[in-house]
């Protein structure tokens, strides 16, 4: 069987809890009908990192 990727593709705007259940789910076996079917590569428009400050911090 050939893993089939999935690309995320990830943005400074992003919410992670967003995404977060369903790459989960997707990394895991037990809720998959076929274990290890996936892949999920992340993607951005360039290597740097995202760095996003919470809503609730002060400044």
């Amino acid at each position: 069987m050939t893993r089939e990727t999935i690309h995320l593709a990830i943005y400074d705007t992003m919410a992670d809890w967003e995404v977060g259940y369903v790459v989960a789910h997707l990394n895991s076996p037990e809720f998959q009908k076929m274990p290890a079917r996936f892949e999920v590569k992340t993607v951005g428009s360039s290597l740097a990192p995202i760095i996003r400050e919470h809503s609730d911090e002060k400044a």
